[in-house]
């Protein structure tokens, strides 16, 4: 996806809202890549998402966006994450991609907004897995009342992936947490 600036806003879904790339149960194959470019400001609310995820043996894909301005708030949001994400689901064998976050003013994750990578599988060879890597980077990271922002975590038998996070001006965090 390409475009000056782009809103995803799941208050008024009847369903899932945002952009995806999915393996679906009793499917093989593997989920897409998704890459979202814009010009302008991303913005995520509500329950509104980019990923990549699988619910079979394929695998999910990696995420890539990049911004001049990227806001994700999770304020009035249900049970669904707001965010952007690779996840497998328990009931898989695949692996999650890597997410890469990139904007080149600010980017900031208020009210349970989330930059995640998490992966619920179980893989034959687990050690033969390289674990995804979440990169998050911005001049400005500002995070405040998102104790999850930027995770990464693995309850299956692979292990979680690593986070970077470059920020050349300033990382706030008011209540938050990077885990």
């Amino acid at each position: 996806v390409n475009a000056g600036s782009i809103s995803i806003d799941g208050a008024s879904k009847a369903d899932s809202t945002g952009i995806f790339s999915q393996a679906e149960q009793a499917s093989s194959g593997n989920a897409g890549t998704v890459t979202v470019v814009t010009a302008g400001t991303l913005s995520i609310a509500n329950d509104g998402v980019i990923t990549s995820s699988t619910l079979s043996t394929g695998n999910a894909g990696s995420v890539t966006v990049n911004a001049t301005d990227i806001l994700v708030n999770g304020q009035g949001g249900g049970v669904d994450k707001t965010g952007i994400f690779s996840q497998a689901d328990t009931v898989t064998s695949g692996y999650v991609g890597s997410v890469s976050v990139t904007a080149i003013d600010s980017i900031i994750l208020s009210n349970g907004g989330e930059l995640s990578i998490l992966s619920n599988a179980t893989m034959a060879n687990p050690v033969s897995i390289t674990p995804s890597i979440l990169t998050v980077t911005a001049p400005v990271i500002t995070i405040f009342n998102s104790p999850n922002a930027i995770t990464t975590a693995s309850t299956g038998n692979v292990d979680a992936g690593s986070i970077f996070i470059n920020s050349s001006k300033v990382l706030s965090l008011d209540p938050s947490g990077i885990t």
